[in-house]
């Protein structure tokens, strides 16, 4: 009787397949959370520009900007009367962990903040007229760590 070779794969073999697929999936976690910080920052301009076109809407009726200042906690929106500006204030992706939406607004101007995961380069709330700070202004009030916003707009684009 004739023995038949058995085949099959080396240790060597294997060990080199294991490795190529676990660069490959490191290399896609590594991708995914990028994309996923990305498409968080985006949201959150995407959001600032609503409100900026809130804010321009109602000055555009009543000839000055609303006072009001927004943080994670507020879900009404900007109504006045009858007219809904925004139907309620955009809330951050992460808002249960920061907050990042800072909005001060004095009648003649406002400002609009958030810290991107992602940083602008340069940072965009380096100076802002008026003297309206938001440098540590986009922390959570429970952290000891403050969180500096690094994207501003005001009335008249980004700062």
């Amino acid at each position: 009787m004739r023995k038949q070779k058995t085949r099959g794969f080396t240790l060597l073999e294997i060990l080199i397949v294991a490795s190529i697929i676990m660069l490959l999936a490191v290399a896609g976690v590594v991708s995914y959370s990028s994309l996923n910080r990305s498409s968080r920052d985006a949201r959150r301009k995407s959001d600032i520009e609503q409100m900026r076109a809130a804010f321009e809407q109602w000055r555009s009726d009543y000839g000055s900007y609303p006072s009001v200042t927004v943080d994670c906690s507020v879900t009404s929106g900007l109504v006045s009367g009858s007219i809904t500006y925004l139907a309620t204030i955009p809330k951050d992706p992460q808002c249960t962990t920061r907050s990042y939406y800072y909005v001060t607004a004095a009648k003649a101007d406002y400002v609009i903040a958030a810290a991107l995961e992602i940083p602008p380069s340069p940072a965009s709330c380096v100076s802002l007229p008026g003297g309206i700070s938001v440098v540590g202004q986009c922390d959570d009030p429970g952290s000891t760590t403050p969180i500096n916003c690094n994207y501003c707009v005001g009335p008249y684009g980004v700062r």
